[in-house]
């Protein structure tokens, strides 16, 4: 379909059930501005809807980081000191001379948490993450392997085609899982 110089990509069913497919989502770009693509489909193994990767080349996007903030304080024998030295020079007659607990305690929690805050000042410090640190190049190939077997599979219309892809799958799900709980496991064995 061409109109107004736009082209579907997407030739390939999206959803497919009971041997039947139909194209539910559909891409429509210029063909001024992106000629050199390709589009195929990514089953993830979870429903019978298949997504649709596009692969644009020849495009520059700029990447976008991960980056996170995290606050500390400092806290060292010289902050330390210094709040000390804050709160022996405070006059603290306006938290003995209330009548009123509630304002005592008011009056000796904004005293204590403004030096608090100037003695042991926020300092921030940026970092950047790395995603799925848990995924080795093992697992790739096993997801390649898995998504390959699906097709193969769904194409044949095969019963035991079908059951080796239901077992492949159920094993590679034990595989992820496993690779998690020791990939996290060893990144809170280091904090620790």
């Amino acid at each position: 379909m061409k109109t107004f110089n736009l082209t579907q990509v997407v030739t390939f069913p999206a959803r497919i059930c009971d041997n039947k497919g139909t194209l539910i989502d559909s891409i429509f770009l210029d063909n001024a501005k992106f000629q050199n693509l390709s589009v195929h489909p990514f089953d993830s193994g979870l429903s019978d809807y298949v997504a649709q990767i596009l692969t644009l080349r020849n495009v520059t996007v700029p990447l976008q980081k991960y980056i996170h903030t995290s606050k500390t304080r400092i806290k060292d024998d010289k902050s330390i000191a210094i709040f000390e030295s804050h709160l022996r020079e405070v006059a603290w007659d306006s938290v003995y001379n209330s009548e009123d607990v509630n304002e005592m305690f008011n009056n000796f929690h904004c005293i204590l948490l403004r030096h608090f805050e100037s003695s042991f000042p926020l300092r921030y410090k940026s970092y950047i993450t790395k995603h799925n640190g848990w995924i080795t190049k093992g697992i790739k190939i096993s997801c390649q392997r898995k998504r390959d077997l699906y097709f193969v599979y769904r194409h044949l219309n095969n019963p035991q085609l079908k059951e080796y892809y239901k077992i492949y799958c159920a094993i590679f799900r034990k595989v992820i899982n496993l690779a998690k709980k020791l990939y996290y496991d060893k990144q809170i064995g280091a904090l620790l």
